[in-house]
Parts: C-alpha cells; structure tokens; sequence
C-alpha cells in the first residue's frame, strides 16, 4: 500500500521558494543584470514571513500562523520606513523569546501523551519551528515519514520499530536547526540528504551480517544539521 504523501502547500515549500528567489536576485544583482534586485530582494522576507504564515495555518498551526502574521507586519513596517532596525530587533526578539518558553510550557504541561507501548502508527509527520520536538514509532512496518525542523530541533526514537518489507523513507527539511534519529543496531541507512552550509552525519554500525531494516533519509539541511545514532 502506498503511503499517503503530505500536503504540498507546506512551509518547506516556502522556505524553499523564498531561499530560491534569494538566490536568483543576489546573481542577477552581481552580473548587472537587474539594477533593482536589492530592493526586489528586501521585498521577499516580508513575503516570506506571510507564506509561513498560510502554511501554518493550512496546517492547522494557528499559533505560530498568528506569529509569522505578526513577524510580516513588522518586516512590512521596517520595508516602509516606519519601524527602525533596532525597534524591529528589539521587538521581535523579546516576542519569539516569549513564544518558545510559552509553547515549551504548554507542550510540557498539554502536549500529547504516547498511547501505551508507546506506538505512534507507521508514520513519524511533523514540523518544529522555534522550539523543540520529539517523534516515536514502535511500529513492526514502520514507512517512513516526513518532518521541518526552522530554527528549531526534533528528536527521532526508532529505536523499538522495525522498518516494512520495502524499507522506510525519511523527507526532511532543516534550516537553522538540527534533527537527530536514533535507530536500532543493524539497520542499514542510506543518505539522500544535499546539504547547504550543513551537514549529515551517520553514526550507525550496520550487522555484519546483513541488514536487519533499510532507513533512506532524503531531503535538505539548509544551515543546520541531521544525525543518525544507534540508541
């Protein structure tokens, strides 16, 4: 049966599209190419912060839809003239300090419990942004999954799960953020990661005699970092 794939529309998209946009008025700005790619590009991180602001919310993540809306306004204000580098540092600053202590509280306090055995389905989804995650699985046909880790870490415990008959599959996106797996001893993982000033990191020890599950891990670390452990 094939896994059903996440949503398109998601921040990952976005910041993948923002990052992409970046990168393409920077080379036409250095080859003369296009005099206003400066002031195009001082336009995208407003832009950037409304995106993740629908895709927050097209994901169900009110809060922090609520957050970027708020980061956008304040970018929008200081792309005007009407808010000072300073003021906008000073403010934002202090307010994500507020939200990362407020969600490590509420999740501490009202996060979701594991269900006995600590099962969590065959599947690990999930996004972490300006804080903290932790993902389980103790599946016997565990598939894979797919997680964004921005500004942010997640933490990854295969170590009671044993992969399906065709392996599993990871998709990860970190930026500015790390994420670490922890799998059992004797599963094979391969890496389909393309790291940007980033890195990925294997500390599995395969069996000797064959693998005992297939871990692939793919996708984009984008100034952070991905880690896979036997536990």
């Amino acid at each position: 049966m094939t896994a059903e794939r996440p949503p398109l529309f998601s921040p990952r998209l976005v910041v993948g599209l923002v990052v992409i946009a970046f990168g393409v008025l920077l080379l036409l700005g250095n080859l003369g190419l296009f005099a206003e790619a400066e002031t195009w590009a001082e336009w995208l991180w407003p832009v950037g912060a409304f995106g993740l602001m629908v895709a927050c919310w097209f994901h169900r993540r009110r809060g922090w839809a609520l957050v970027w809306a708020l980061v956008g306004s304040l970018l929008l204000l200081r792309r005007y003239g009407l808010l000072s580098a300073f003021s906008l540092f000073s403010l934002v600053v202090p307010g994500l300090l507020l939200v990362l202590g407020g969600s490590l509280i509420r999740h501490a306090l009202f996060g979701p419990k594991p269900p006995p055995g600590g099962e969590m389905g065959a599947r690990v989804d999930g996004q972490a942004f300006f804080g903290a995650n932790v993902f389980s699985s103790s599946s016997q046909a565990f598939q894979g999954g797919s997680l964004t880790a921005v500004f942010a870490g997640c933490d990854v415990d295969l170590t009671r799960a044993a992969t399906a008959a065709g392996g599993a599959v990871l998709d990860l996106f970190v930026a500015f953020g790390g994420i670490t797996i922890v799998v059992p001893p004797g599963w094979k993982v391969t890496s389909a990661v393309l790291p940007l000033f980033a890195g990925f990191e294997d500390k599995s020890r395969p069996a000797p005699d064959g693998p005992t599950g297939q871990l692939t891990v793919r996708g984009q670390a984008l100034f952070g970092g991905i880690e896979v452990k036997n536990g």
